[in-house]
């Protein structure tokens, strides 16, 4: 992250303190099998409890004290596997969204473009055009057609909204990525259910 490594820094700032740190590549990354681009968080919680499962079958392990550090999407994963294994020793939340992920990608773009200074008639343009745009892949399940409409919301903008757009570019606002299988799940995936289940210890940050 702009030539930093925070993970490598924190698992071996834990590594010095005596804590065993498990690190893997995602899905189709570095060392790893699978696709990437055609997985889900559902997918990333799936690899997250086998390596948990993992570490649990290694003698120099204490079975009772194994728990998950995720960041942004790490953080989903480690709700979603809390709440599918109740022995989980604790969780950390570093920037884990506690809200669905439409609502959570709308407020992350209007806060995006604020923080390189829109006003607030251009931000409340972006949440006015990013909504539409999100709720399209969120609702419209057939492929073709939502990239259809997508092509034409952004046909459609007016000169003032081009203008607001010019503070935000982002990954998932590239019509072929806001319609992969991760963000269509990602849009639709809420939290909540998953944090009420959780008997852990938390740590959100």
């Amino acid at each position: 992250v702009f030539s930093h490594k925070p993970f490598l820094v924190l698992a071996d700032y834990l590594t010095r303190c005596g804590i065993a740190v498990l690190r893997a590549d995602k899905r189709g990354i570095g060392g790893s099998t699978g696709n990437y681009r055609q997985a889900t968080t559902e997918d990333f919680a799936s690899d997250a409890l086998a390596g948990v499962q993992y570490l649990r079958s290694r003698n120099e392990i204490d079975l009772k004290r194994v728990g998950l550090i995720g960041h942004s999407d790490g953080g989903r994963v480690a709700v979603i596997v809390a709440a599918q294994s109740p022995s989980l020793a604790f969780i950390v939340m570093m920037a884990g969204p506690g809200i669905d992920g439409y609502d959570n990608l709308v407020l992350q773009d209007v806060m995006t473009a604020k923080e390189r200074g829109a006003t607030e008639e251009e931000a409340a343009l972006i949440r006015s055009w990013v909504k539409r745009f999100y709720r399209i892949a969120l609702e419209e399940k057939d492929d073709v057609t939502a990239k259809g409409k997508m092509q034409d919301l952004y046909a459609g903008r007016s000169p003032e909204e081009e203008h607001a757009f010019r503070l935000l570019k982002g990954w998932s606002l590239e019509i072929d990525n806001a319609l992969s299988p991760y963000m269509r799940y990602e849009l639709a995936f809420d939290p909540r259910p998953f944090l009420e289940k959780v008997k852990c210890p938390v740590l959100a940050v």
